[in-house]
Formats: structure tokens, sequence, C-alpha cells
């Protein structure tokens, strides 16, 4: 869908460019093809031209600017097939989220406030919008989410799928290790140039805890299970080490038969082992690798960081707080009268 059509339809511009929500839906493990510029609603006459029998959602039914259902000629036609939304994650939520993260603390905090910080408050532990004004609208205290990512291990089997493979004696395997908050199209470059050194990419994922202590009390904005699903969906990865050390021990090395870590080249670490300034707490994670000279620099080739996502939040603050006003209440009426689905 365009980007003026989704800016038109839900009142904000898109978090992400179509190019860069291209280039995710093309990396998904379970996408054939991608079709770009389409407009918001969907008739039954883009269908046929598209040579598609139906078209999927989520039980969470959209709706058209003028409050027409997006998808009401398929319904009626028995064109739609309805699949169970994955709960407790949305783009409302992850915007609610980096809306509440002050101005100053998407920056990086300093060494001192880094190891003060004890008690980490993760705003991807905050309860949704919804929850939030529901709480003060009725004169209840906030008692945390009304309704989270329910990360079961039948669900996660599902999301590793059918890869086969699996590490053997010859298999030369690649890890990369990282934060992953925020998927975005640099993610799925620098994973796809990390998969061309090898046969089989193993992706790190660190812990919550890991990743507030590196850069502070507002990270990471996405929860491990979160960031570990979408690691899982992108068809470059092989498999995902979730709740990754921070520091890549020879003992890692050996037990998963790594034969190369990749770093990207914006990593403080990629060739320092003071990291820059040295002011990371946790200290140098490819001492070891670097020194037996199995560290290997990656370029994504792609200026998108996560940083960048959340300035443009920032950016457009108050047009994105009103559309979370809107959208908040529609998700919180639909968590509450939503009923069971089975998993497609």
């Amino acid at each position: 869908i365009t980007d003026e059509a989704i800016e038109r339809t839900k009142g904000a511009p898109t978090v992400l460019k179509m190019q860069e929500r291209v280039e995710l839906a093309r990396a998904c493990r379970w996408v054939d093809e991608v079709i770009p510029d389409l407009p918001y609603a969907l008739p039954l006459s883009l269908l046929d031209e598209l040579r598609c029998e139906y078209t999927v959602h989520g039980d969470d039914l959209p709706k058209t600017f003028d409050g027409m259902g997006l998808l009401d000629e398929a319904n009626a036609a028995g064109r739609l097939l309805i699949v169970k939304r994955t709960e407790g994650t949305s783009t409302t939520m992850l915007i609610g989220r980096l809306l509440s993260a002050s101005k100053e603390h998407l920056l990086s905090l300093r060494e001192e406030d880094r190891s003060l910080a004890t008690s980490p408050h993760l705003v991807s532990e905050d309860a949704p919008l919804a929850s939030q004004s529901a709480g003060l609208q009725s004169g209840t205290a906030d008692c945390g989410p009304l309704w989270m990512l329910l990360p079961t291990m039948s669900r996660m089997a599902v999301f590793f799928g059918d890869r086969g493979k699996g590490i053997r004696p010859k298999t030369r395997v690649v890890y990369a290790p990282g934060e992953w908050d925020l998927f975005h199209a640099g993610h799925v470059r620098f994973l796809a140039a990390a998969r061309s050194l090898g046969d089989f990419l193993i992706a790190g994922c660190y812990t919550d805890d890991t990743i507030h202590r590196k850069k502070g009390k507002n990270y990471p904005l996405q929860t491990l299970n979160e960031r570990a699903l979408n690691l899982l969906a992108c068809r470059h990865v092989d498999d995902v080490l979730i709740g990754a050390p921070w520091k890549v021990s020879k003992d890692l090395m050996t037990t998963l038969n790594i034969a190369v870590v990749v770093v990207g080249r914006t990593n403080p670490y990629c060739s320092s082992p003071l990291g820059g300034d040295g002011s990371c707490v946790l200290g140098d994670p490819f001492e070891e690798v670097r020194g037996a000279g199995s560290l290997s620099l990656v370029d994504s080739d792609c200026s998108l960081t996560m940083d960048i996502i959340a300035q443009r939040i920032i950016q457009n603050a108050t047009q994105y707080t009103v559309r979370n006003q809107v959208k908040s209440s529609q998700e919180h009426e639909y968590h509450m009268s939503k009923e069971f689905v089975p998993e497609a």
C-alpha cells in the first residue's frame, strides 16, 4: 500500500517508507511475491488482477478512511480468509512505546547513568496505551498490560518451521549477535550479507537486560521474544540463539561450530577493543574472536537504523499521538470483544 494511502487513512505518516516495507516483506520466509504501490481498499477487481483467489487478514479487520470495511467486498464474495492475529504486538503498541520514551533517552546515556540504572524500566514492558487510558478513565490504577505476546513453544516451533538443515562438522557456521530491535530493512540487508559468508547463519539475540545495561532505560523497545520471532521469520536466518551472551566466548564458538562472527561497520567494537570511547560497561564482546582472527566486518549498505525510525516518530509526535488515541481505543475494543481463533 502506498505511503499516501496509509497516511490519508490513519492520519499520520508511515513509520517505514514503502520501499523499506517492501524489503521487509520480501525477506519474510512465507512470502513468495510482493506487489508495491497498491491502494488501501481492496476491491474484487484488484484481487482478480493480481490473480489471487483469496485475501487473508487477521481477526482485527480494518476500515477505510470513510469508515467502510476494507475487505467487505471480498468477505461478501467468500474470498476472505481470517487468521489469528498475533496478540500483544502491533504498530500502535510500538509507536506508543516510542512516544512514552522522552527525547533525551533516545540518545545514548553516559556511562555513570548506565551504571546507576540497576532497576531497569523497559518501555517494552509497559502497558499498551489502551489499557492506560482505560485505567485513567475508570479511576483505577494501572496494574500492567491487559494483553501481551504469548510465546508458547508450539508457536516458536511454527516460526522455526521446516528448517531441516542442522549444524554438521563441515558446516560453515556464521554467527551474528545483536539487538535486532524494531527489525527493519537494514537488518535484512546485514543478515543477507552475513549469510553469504557461510552455509548456516545463527542470529544471536541479546536479552532485554543486556540491551538495557548497554543503551539505557528506554531500550529495548521490543521484548526478547518479539525480537526472536522477527528473526525466525527472516528467510536469511537458519537459527536463533535466544538470550545470547554479550561476550562471544571460545566455548560458544566450539559448541555451535562457529567459523566466523560478523559485525556491522557501525558497531563501535568492529575494529577497536575499546569500543570507540570505551563507554560501554559490558566490555568488549569480541575480545576472544578478534584475537583468533574470526571477526568479519559486514556492510549492510543501508543507512536506516532504529534511531532513525525513532526520530521519525518523535518529529511527528503530535500526529502520532492523535493517531494512537484513535487506534488504541479500537485495539482496546477489539481485545475486549475478541473470541478464540485457532492458529492457522
